[in-house]
């Protein structure tokens, strides 16, 4: 997660808008692929009334990414997502990138995929 640009709106979701308007699509990416993609379970509520994670669930997928000027941050991709061949560190853009920016201004990034900027 990053902080935004001034005058960047903040809240309602993750929207192309967001990721426009703070510039991301002019910043270089590298993808950090040592770890590969990392699973994010699904969760659901048990009966101690506390979210627990779904044994051998997918609710998505994560790769962890570097942002030149910013640093180490990671962007959501679907549960099916196959990541293509790359070299680590290699420079990437995201397939329809989206972002989403708490109140407290921080940035999260979600895409259909990723591939050779």
């Amino acid at each position: 997660m990053v902080r935004p640009v001034k005058g960047v709106t903040t809240g309602n979701g993750y929207t192309f808008a967001k990721y426009e308007e703070g510039g991301w699509d002019q910043i270089p990416i590298f993808a950090l692929v040592g770890q590969g993609l990392i699973v994010n379970p699904v969760f659901e509520k048990g009966g101690d009334g506390k979210q627990h994670p779904v044994p051998d669930s997918v609710e998505s997928l994560t790769l962890e990414i570097y942002i030149k000027v910013v640093g180490a941050d990671k962007v959501k991709l679907p549960a099916d997502y196959k990541l293509p061949k790359f070299d680590d560190v290699a420079q990437i853009k995201f397939v329809s990138p989206t972002a989403y920016i708490n109140p407290y201004g921080d940035y999260y990034f979600r895409a259909s995929g990723v591939e050779l900027a």
